[in-house]
Order: structure tokens, then sequence, then C-alpha cells
């Protein structure tokens, strides 16, 4: 697995995932390749688009994906692959594709917003909040998440409808509207539910219980981490896409 391999040593350079993230990136796109190639191709897009986009906002690597990010991001697309493997339901396969664009959509419009936006509003209080915060939402964060959801809906296209005729514009729709959804759930799990701290020092409020080299004040009565906010997220996109997929 050439490819795998260049990928693997493309996000430890660029500082994308720690070393444990990037061995269970690896095996990930191994079982993939060998489970289903168009899967695996839609995975590797997923990959290329948003190693490229932090590489190019210039991440911190100091913020590298852990294990933990990485299993949140992916559980939800792997189980709806496995799921279509089994019982060989086309279903399966578009919604792994809308967990990878929910995924994406998310972890763009974060990392874009934080990097590039001038004003920030909390989606849910529509007041002007800290740039980088969870539930702060940007017009140009927002419209990199959505693009991200019509990338990967475009990849589907072209490997599963143009080249192979086997699913329909609509599912391809779907999956640039589930996709910018899951995004939008998770800013608004992320403004009502997530933890956030107040640095003593700086005075900023932020998502991370350590700023400035010392412990901050935790704000508000909010009970979610951030990993946790996406898992939820997530679960509802999976859920929602299930039941309209499957169900219906």
């Amino acid at each position: 697995m050439i490819i795998n391999c260049l990928l693997a040593l493309f996000a430890y350079k660029t500082g994308a995932l720690n070393k444990k993230a990037i061995v269970l990136a690896y095996i990930t796109g191994v079982i993939i390749f060998f489970l289903n190639f168009r899967a695996y191709i839609i995975l590797l897009m997923y990959f290329v688009g948003t190693t490229l986009v932090e590489k190019i906002t210039e991440k911190n690597k100091n913020e590298k994906r852990s294990v933990r990010q990485v299993i949140v991001n992916f559980i939800f697309a792997f189980v709806s692959l496995i799921l279509f493997i089994i019982v060989n339901k086309k279903g399966f396969f578009v919604l792994y594709c809308v967990m990878l664009a929910e995924s994406m959509s998310d972890t763009l419009a974060s990392t874009v917003g934080s990097k590039y936006a001038k004003r920030v509003y909390s989606i849910t209080k529509f007041k002007s909040t800290e740039c980088g915060i969870s539930g702060g939402v940007s017009l140009i964060g927002t419209a990199v998440g959505f693009f991200a959801s019509i990338y990967i809906a475009l990849t589907f296209f072209i490997t599963n409808v143009l080249i192979n005729n086997e699913y329909s514009i609509n599912d391809t729709c779907l999956i640039v509207f589930l996709g910018f959804l899951g995004m939008l759930i998770d800013s608004i799990l992320g403004d009502t539910l997530q933890k956030k701290y107040r640095c003593k020092k700086c005075g900023k409020i932020g998502d991370k219980p350590v700023c400035c080299n010392e412990q901050a004040e935790r704000i508000e009565n909010k009970f979610l981490s951030n990993s946790q906010v996406n898992f939820f997220s997530e679960l509802i996109i999976f859920v929602l896409g299930f039941f309209i997929l499957i169900v219906m």
C-alpha cells in the first residue's frame, strides 16, 4: 500500500495526526481498500482534501488529532460500510459518504474559520463570540463547510453515478445536504452543551482547560467535550440518514 504509506508520511510531516492516530488511520485505509475500492477512493479524497487545507492554513502542529478523534470521525462511516457489505443495500454506501461529508465539512469549517474569519457569531444566540470557539460560526467557515460536502458528493458522483451508473443525482444531493446539516448540528451542540473555559491570564474564553500554561476557569454549567460533541452530532446524522436511506 504505497499510497497509504505516502499519506501517512504526509500526515506526519504536516502534523495533522499524532503517531498513534497515523497508525490507526493507515490500518483503517488498508481495511477499507480491501473491503471496497470505491469506498477507499472517497476516503482517499477526504484525507487528501482535509490534509491539504490544514497545510495551507498552517494549522498548529501542537493540535495533532488523537486516536480518539480519528475514531469519532470515522466510526459511523466505517459502520455504514460494514453494513453495506453485509446486507448489500445501496443506501448504506450513500450513508458512508454522508458521514465522511459531515466529518470533512465540520473539520474544514472549523480549520478555515479559525484562521480567516473576521467576525464570528454564536449559532444559537446570534451574538459576537471568540474566534475558534465551538458553536461560533462565520461566513467563510460556513461556506468552506458547504463546499467540503460538495467535494465528497462530487467524488461519489464521479465514481458511482457517472462511471458505474449505480446511484442517482438524488443520492448525491442528499450527501451534500446531510453533510452540511451535520456541521450545523455540531455547531449547535458545541454552543449549547460543550464545556468552555476562561483563561485567568489573558481572559479569553475557549474550549481547552489549559491556557497560557495554566489551568483555566470553567464557566457555565455544560458537560460535553469536543470529541463528545462530534460523536453526538455524527450520531444524529447517522440516525437521520439511516431513516431516510434505509427505512423510508
